[in-house]
């Protein structure tokens, strides 16, 4: 069987700088890496995928056509190329690692299935893996943090795959600072640093951070995308995700 990588993530939090890293990542380990782009809103031209929904869908004509705002178009379009997944042609090598650069609008994680049934039907012949990328910046602020969070595991709710949270930009972010901001990632000091008036609105901050931390959104892998030791690691924690070592051992 193959690999699929899906990246999500809100809109600027580097899913697409993600996903070129690790086609460079694996390519240098000589690997099979094969990029397919899921987002009509990708403005990079000079990534090579083997599909890319710009070629199939115009965002503006579903728009014009069907009377919609722009996330009622993308939701659209994503249907579309959900509903015809033939159209795709991906290689069926089974040693290819596929990476999914995916939407950054949460709407069309909340109130669309079309990225879930990509993913279940990349299951058949593929190990899937979801990398929810989050800007460090929100470490900054822990009522933006608790927001995407929550964002994040209700999206995660619908896919029922493996998953890990990656935050990107972390050069970004004075490293002493960031060792810290990522020691106070549990339920107890986030809480803590939450506004809070009353009573009721601390017990609601708890319950909040428990469902996250329960879901496994307070383990984050911090990425700088200029520290090979950090793409490394990254790397092992896929790798080990996708039970690729399991999967390459030596025959006896």
């Amino acid at each position: 069987m193959g690999y699929a990588l899906f990246v999500i993530g809100p809109a600027g939090s580097g899913k697409t700088t993600l996903t070129h890293m690790l086609k460079e990542h694996y390519t240098s380990q000589k690997r099979s890496v094969t990029l397919v782009n899921l987002d009509p809103a990708q403005a990079l031209t000079d990534l090579e995928f083997v599909f890319d929904i710009r070629d199939h869908i115009e965002i503006s004509e579903i728009m014009e056509a069907a009377d919609f705002g722009p996330n009622g178009g993308l939701m659209a379009g994503l249907e579309a190329i959900s509903d015809n997944l033939d159209i795709m042609e991906l290689p069926e090598d089974d040693e290819v690692f596929l990476i999914f650069d995916c939407p950054g609008q949460i709407e069309l994680y909340l109130h669309s299935d079309s990225i879930s049934k990509i993913i279940t039907e990349m299951q058949k012949n593929h190990f899937p893996l979801v990398l929810y990328a989050l800007d460090a910046m929100h470490l900054l602020d822990n009522s933006r943090f608790l927001a995407a969070a929550i964002s994040a595991t209700i999206a995660m709710s619908k896919f029922e795959v493996p998953h890990l949270n990656i935050f990107t930009k972390c050069d970004l972010v004075d490293k002493a600072q960031l060792d810290e901001l990522l020691e106070s990632l549990d339920t107890e000091t986030l809480c803590d640093n939450l506004p809070a008036r009353t009573a009721d609105e601390k017990k609601f901050n708890q319950a909040l951070t428990t469902i996250i931390k329960d879901e496994g959104l307070l383990g984050f892998i911090p990425l700088n995308y200029k520290d090979k030791e950090s793409i490394d690691e990254l790397a092992y924690h896929i790798d080990t995700s996708l039970q690729y070592f399991d999967n390459h051992m030596p025959d006896e």
